[in-house]
């Protein structure tokens, strides 16, 4: 799961959510994962994606992660040397730089499409969701990373 401010990414992996980077992750936005995968986060750290290492499906280091054929790249690092290899698709939150080859998720597309759901078919194959998809493009529901008043247009009368 990404968060569309595009400053938190979410794993669900042996029925626990991991969360990152860093230790504290927003609130509101944890909540909202926890409601919709049913999963509780965990109690820190145990609930934080882990800065080198494993847990459950998902290995980190120097500021990525893979979470099987999936590359997450939460630290605004060059690539390390084959990071990109045998991977389908990149999640990069810093949106610095890319894979040839291989569709990639980045900040930019956060800001257009709002929150991603990433799902994991039985066959293999990924399903991916976005928030704008889903809810439609409304002109009284502004666009993700939008502050203010939405964009509707001026009434013709009082």
């Amino acid at each position: 799961m990404l968060a569309p401010d595009g400053r938190m990414a979410g794993v669900v992996t042996a029925g626990r959510l991991l969360t990152g980077p860093g230790l504290h992750p927003d609130p509101f936005v944890l909540r909202e994962w926890q409601r919709v995968s049913g999963l509780p986060a965990g109690v820190l750290p145990a609930g934080v994606l882990p800065a080198e290492g494993t847990a459950g499906q998902v290995a980190c280091h120097a500021g990525a992660c893979r979470v099987g054929n999936i590359v997450l790249v939460l630290a605004n690092r060059p690539p390390a040397p084959g990071l990109c290899r045998g991977s389908v698709l990149l999640i990069n939150l810093p949106g610095t730089w890319g894979c040839d080859g291989v569709p990639s998720i980045g900040r930019f597309d956060l800001w257009r499409n709002g929150a991603y759901g990433i799902y994991r078919q039985p066959d293999g194959g990924l399903v991916v969701q976005t928030d704008r998809a889903v809810r439609g493009a409304r002109p009284w529901v502004m666009c993700p990373g939008g502050a203010g008043l939405p964009n509707l247009p001026l009434a013709q009368a009082e």
